[in-house]
């Protein structure tokens, strides 16, 4: 028996458009960064001329227990990344602070949405993240899993060095 030569590539086209077909929601999942969601050197000038502005709105904040009065604050713009770091004095953390609590959260909310407010439609960027001398709020309050793998590393590292003794009195 003779197969017709049609079949052949009816199935080859067929088979392509099927390929083709299911492949298009996987191109259409993947992330393209927008050439228009970037902070641009001008955009970062003006975010240099807000500082006495959302330093004047951090000053009239109501402050919480244990924060000091006077909180410098800083716009570092990141032309890299895109990212707006509001950089917050040391004072800002409230004395004896051990967690991550709603007061200090709103009050970082209140900071970020303020500039937001100022530069809405103004400046593109990418994201708000603030630091508080020097250090973002996730090295303040690191999520609970790191924690829990440091404190398994932690134990791994005693458990290891106790074996190590163990070993070395044995050679002894």
């Amino acid at each position: 028996m003779r197969r017709k030569r049609g079949r052949s590539t009816t199935g080859i086209a067929l088979s392509m458009v099927m390929a083709s077909t299911f492949s298009v929601p996987v191109i259409a999942q993947t992330y393209v960064p927008d050439h228009e969601q970037t902070l641009t050197p001008a955009g970062a000038r003006v975010l240099v001329q807000l500082e006495p502005d959302l330093q004047k709105f951090v000053d009239q904040l109501q402050r919480l227990p244990g924060q000091d009065q006077n909180i410098p604050v800083r716009i570092t713009p990141d032309l890299s990344t895109s990212f707006i770091w509001v950089d917050l004095g040391l004072g800002f953390m409230p004395k004896g602070q051990m967690d991550f609590d709603d007061g200090l959260g709103e009050k970082v909310r209140e900071i970020t949405q303020e500039l937001d407010n100022y530069i809405q439609g103004e400046i593109t960027f990418l994201s708000i993240r603030t630091r508080i001398g020097g250090k973002t709020l996730n090295e303040w309050f690191p999520p609970i899993y790191i924690l829990e793998r440091e404190r398994k590393e932690e134990r791994g590292s005693i458990e290891s060095e106790k074996t190590r003794r163990v070993q070395s009195k044995a050679w002894q």
